[in-house]
């Protein structure tokens, strides 16, 4: 109980982590104690010199991660920056709570980044995110990309917190964690309806 908080004080919490972050770059492995103390509130983050901000109520995994960990998927974050330099648009699918969407947008302010994001708790958490940073560049849907325009059933954590491994396939979702999990109905597009109003060229990366 006092650990939570503790953890759940921003203030607090913006102290302590930057305790355990000093100590995780110096003696390892205390990956325990970085999984224990997860970020709360609004966290500065840096990425191959990109730097911005994303929010947390102990509760984003990747946010987590990045904090923490300097190296955290630096190859797809490298890989993105260089690919998004010369593009006009950038479609993520599954944006998450935004973390490439916003590294992207960041990275390259003349890029148009189109997020998209079926899970009404991931979505919430992105547009808190987006707004954040003051990216006019990026514009968010709350709907899933796939093969055809339709209604579809997806599984998500019952109490809608945030979840990296949300899906239309429920089996898929529900080996990651012995949790409730409810399906809701969100609405399917497809990448070629959105390329129909969108002068699409060469230059530009899609992430799904």
């Amino acid at each position: 109980m006092l650990k939570k908080i503790l953890r759940d004080n921003a203030s607090i919490n913006r102290i302590i982590r930057k305790i355990v972050r000093a100590i995780h770059r110096f003696v390892r492995p205390v990956d325990r104690l970085t999984s224990l103390y997860r970020v709360y509130g609004v966290v500065n983050l840096n990425i191959l010199d990109i730097s911005f901000n994303m929010y947390s109520k102990s509760d984003d995994h990747i946010v987590n991660e990045i904090f923490y960990y300097s190296d955290y998927e630096k190859s797809e974050f490298r890989l993105l920056k260089e690919l998004t330099k010369l593009s006009k648009y950038f479609i993520d699918g599954g944006a998450n709570t935004g973390v490439f969407s916003i590294f992207a947008g960041t990275s390259n302010p003349a890029l148009s980044v189109l997020s998209f994001e079926p899970h009404p708790g991931n979505f919430k958490r992105l547009v808190t995110n987006v707004a954040l940073n003051k990216l006019p560049n990026i514009t968010l849907y709350q709907n899933a990309l796939g093969a055809s325009v339709k209604d579809l059933e997806f599984t998500i954590p019952s109490d809608q917190s945030i979840s990296t491994t949300a899906s239309a396939n429920e089996n898929y979702v529900k080996n990651f964690h012995d949790i409730p999990y409810c399906n809701i109905a969100v609405k399917q597009r497809t990448i070629d309806e959105l390329f129909v109003s969108l002068p699409v060229t060469s230059f530009d990366t899609i992430k799904l």
